[in-house]
């Protein structure tokens, strides 16, 4: 969903999980951006890497909602950060369904429960609706400003 709010710039109606995956060219400015949306179920994962050897950033998106899954998130994302075959690109945490008021962990939070910290790389996360389009494109500025520098 997060890649068709930046492909459109528009709320999305309708959600359905990535089943495989998606891929989309975006213009960001001046810069043109071959988006891949990879679906998070556990068999898909093993593949992750081999679309993330040639990135330049990544979008991790976490469902700020579901807070029994943020250890299943933080192992897969340290799994990529870890990936000595991987370049050293930005990531940006997206904390999604930050719009499900009284339930979604702060960004803040998400982030601490991410445990990135420590990493030697630009990390850095941005609370989000997908939902709404609220805030993603301002994820997507501070990504594309690192993947430059």
């Amino acid at each position: 969903m997060v890649l068709y709010c930046l492909k459109l710039g528009e709320s999305i109606s309708s959600t359905v999980p990535t089943i495989g995956f998606n891929v989309e060219q975006l213009t960001h400015g001046k810069v043109n951006i071959s988006a891949w949306d990879l679906g998070g179920q556990s068999q898909l994962r093993e593949l992750w890497g081999h679309y993330l050897e040639d990135a330049t950033g990544l979008i991790f998106v976490v469902d700020s909602i579901d807070s029994r899954r943020f250890q299943e998130a933080r192992d897969e994302l340290h799994r990529i950060v870890k990936n000595k075959k991987l370049p050293s690109f930005p990531i940006l945490i997206l904390a999604n369904k930050q719009d499900v008021r009284g339930y979604a962990a702060t960004p803040k939070d998400v982030h601490k429960a991410m445990d990135v910290d420590g990493f030697y790389r630009d990390i850095h996360t941005v609370g989000c609706s997908a939902l709404k389009n609220d805030r993603v494109a301002l994820g997507l500025d501070w990504l594309v400003k690192h993947m430059d520098a």
